[in-house]
Order: C-alpha cells, then structure tokens, then sequence
C-alpha cells in the first residue's frame, strides 16, 4: 500500500518536526473503555457476549467507541398448512466481524417465527439500521430465505427467492398433489419434492460460534409428502409430516416450520431469530469502585455478593495491588463475616486490621472466611493484599454477611471502596 508523509509543527530552537507516518486504507480496531449493556451478558474466550433473544437495546453510551462482532438472524417462516405442504424458509442470516459501533445506543429487533396455521412469514431482525436481515418466506414467498414450492392437484409452484447473502431458495414440488419443496437455508437452497411423493429436505443452515460454542442457525423446513416427510435443515428447521403436522422450528434459529403432512393438520412454526453481539472484553488496569448508599443485611449468616464492591474484568495472567476500607456498624453480637472470590485459577490474598483485629482472607476459601467484630457505631475495617490472576479474565468479588443471624441488622456503608491497579 501507498504510505505517506506529513510534517506538521512549527520552528523551534532547534527545528522541532512531527513526522506522522500512515497506511491508506488501515485503522486499528477500536477498544470499549468498559463493557456495554444489554441482552444477557456472558463471557467466553476473552470476549464479552451480548445475546439477545427477544427485542431490547445494546447501549454502549458513555464507553467509547468499539469494535464488534455480530450474528443477526430474522425468524423462519411457517410451514405450508395444505396437505404435502411446503417447508418454511429460514431466516435471513447475516455475521461479520468487524463493525464499528459508536457511543450510543442502538435498537435490537428479534424476528419472530411465522406462526403455524396461517402460512406466515418470519419477522425481520435488526441491529440498529446497521443490519438488518430478513424473515424467512412461508410457502413459495421470498425471503431471507425463500418457503418451499408446493402442488395442490391443480397448481404448481415454485419455491420462493431467497435474499442474496442472506438465505437461498426454497425447493420446487414434485408436481401436482405430490411431495413439496423444502425450505430454503442459509447455506444452501432447499431440497425439491419428488414426483412419487417424497417432499424436499430443508436447505441447512450455518455454524457460528460467536456465542462461544458452535451453533446452527437459519437451516430450512422440510417439506410434507403422501409418501415421505423431508427434514427439517441443519439449524433449527421443523421437519415436515406425511399424515400430520409439521414440525415447529426450533426457537431462536430462525429455522423454518415443517410442512403438514395431512388433512386438517396445521404447518409447523418457524423458529424466532436471534441478535448477538461481541467484541473484546475492555481489560482494566485500574479499578475502582465505591458504595453510594448502605447495604443492610439481616437475619442471614450466608455470604452473598455485595452489590457494589467488585472488582471486574481484571486481565489474566498479570497482578494487581488490592485496596480497600469497608465502613461496618452492626447490632449487638451481630458483627460481620467476609470472604472474596476471584477468578478461575487466581491466587488472591488479602489482609485485614480493623482495631485489634486482625487477619489473612484467601479466595474462594470457606476456612478463610474472616469474622469480624463490628460495634453499634460506625467502624473502619482496612483491606490490603494482592491478586495474581491465572488465565481467566474475571472479577474479584466481595462476599458478606453477619457473623450471627440478627433482626438488628449488620450494614456496610456508603463510602467502603474497593481499588485494583495492575502490577507493571
């Protein structure tokens, strides 16, 4: 690539110039300075995942600009409800890995299934107005991916279009009153129906692992046939029937519905879509955090996660320097009980004075649970340790609870803190 030079600054004593050299047609990713929200939100790899199986928002407001990966898969259509009825089309599905997302806050629309019993297209899914994919065809309609062709003894159709990097075509009928056309998939067109009654498998669909395991989406549904049923695509396609109802595509694939197979017998549903989202969890070199107003808990001597005083998305395989002061009060005898947990493989350990009390608090360890005598008026407890993390980001959590079960109550109060800074 061509590169190019440009000098900018001005004559100092000596000659002061900034050279800034770049690359046409490169730019770095861009990092979040902290997680998004929105969906459920796991982590897997290193990433942070967004999953989004009905409609909501991913807000990424005030975290900065970033670099996402993202699957969009709109629902399937329903099978055909006529006898030998065609497959559903799947729904479109679109993934990359490299979208700019800005700081702001986009829309998330998940497609819903065609309903069975009406010969319905799948909904439409949505990232914003960045992508958008299309709702799978119900039979011989277009789509992401288009519904299956079907035959009813005095017509003939062909399947439906699918949406070029979306889906592909449903399959053809067999011919009149014969076996029909399965759904088209994401990877590949559904299958034709066969002049002796055996209908058209689903086209399949295709893999992603962007949820941190490798999925199926968007795989067509079979068609019905007199003779034999086809099945539904790889992916979440409903296989079609001979004799009964189609089969119901799996939710969250946006597979295509089954083709009934018989009398009055209904097609199956299509399969609602999905959105997920994900990009490199933002690793914090320094981390801190503070309570804004008391916790009070009572009647409990089981350690549970403090809502604010957590240490999150600590990097792997690096130190930090842990420091903290907790504000307790607690009624009479009620006093306090702590533990930490801190990610898979870490080596944690923290130390603690308040008063005259003393002592060494180990990770994730019942025996290292620390009781604390905690007065009737506000008392000062001092944290100060260490944490070496193996090779999982995570968190470092604060648990608590009272020593003994009270109604009194034990609190820890607005301005307790918890800091993390990363070793060089």
């Amino acid at each position: 690539m061509k590169k190019h030079t440009i000098f900018t600054g001005r004559v100092l004593s000596p000659l002061f110039i900034v050279v800034l050299f770049w690359t046409l047609g490169t730019s770095p990713a861009l990092a979040f300075t902290t997680e998004c929200i929105g969906g459920t939100i796991t982590h897997s790899g290193g990433n942070t995942i967004h999953t989004f199986t009905s409609s909501g928002t991913f807000d990424c407001s005030g975290v900065g600009s970033g670099t996402v990966s993202a699957l969009v898969v709109a629902g399937g259509g329903s099978g055909e409800d006529d006898i030998n009825g065609a497959g559903g089309g799947a729904g479109g599905f679109l993934a990359t890995t490299s979208l700019h997302v800005s700081a702001t806050s986009y829309p998330i629309t998940v497609g819903s299934g065609g309903a069975g019993g009406g010969n319905n297209d799948g909904g439409n899914s949505s990232l914003g107005s960045i992508m958008t994919a299309i709702g799978g065809g119900a039979v011989t309609n277009p789509g992401g991916s288009g519904g299956g062709g079907n035959s009813n003894g005095s017509a003939y159709n062909n399947g439906g279009a699918g949406t070029p990097g979306q889906g592909h075509d449903g399959g053809t009928p067999g011919g009149n009153a014969n076996g029909a056309g399965g759904g088209g998939g994401a990877n590949t067109a559904g299958q034709n129906g066969s002049p002796s009654g055996v209908a058209g498998n689903g086209g399949d669909g295709l893999s992603s692992s962007i949820s941190g395991s490798t999925v199926y989406y968007a795989g067509g549904g079979g068609g019905g046939g007199s003779v034999t049923s086809g099945s539904g695509g790889v992916g979440g396609g409903g296989n079609g029937a001979t004799g009964a109802a189609g089969q119901n595509a799996t939710a969250n694939t946006g597979g295509g519905g089954g083709g009934n197979g018989g009398g009055t017998s209904a097609g199956g549903s299509g399969g609602s879509g999905i959105v997920i989202i994900s990009y490199t969890t933002p690793l914090n070199t320094i981390t801190k955090v503070a309570k804004t107003s008391d916790q009070v808990v009572t009647n409990s001597t089981t350690p549970t996660n403090d809502n604010t005083l957590v240490l999150q998305n600590l990097q792997p395989s690096v130190g930090y320097i842990i420091d903290g002061e907790l504000f307790a009060i607690a009624s009479s005898s009620a006093d306090l009980v702590i533990e930490f947990s801190a990610p898979a493989g870490a080596i944690l350990t923290i130390g603690y004075q308040s008063g005259s009390s003393q002592g060494v608090i180990m990770a994730s360890s019942t025996s290292s649970r620390i009781v604390i005598p905690v007065p009737n008026t506000s008392s000062p407890i001092h944290l100060a340790g260490t944490v070496f993390t193996a090779g999982t980001v995570g968190d470092v959590q604060l648990k608590w609870a009272q020593a003994t079960a009270s109604s009194g109550g034990t609190a820890i109060q607005a301005g307790s803190y918890l800091r993390g800074d990363l070793i060089p």
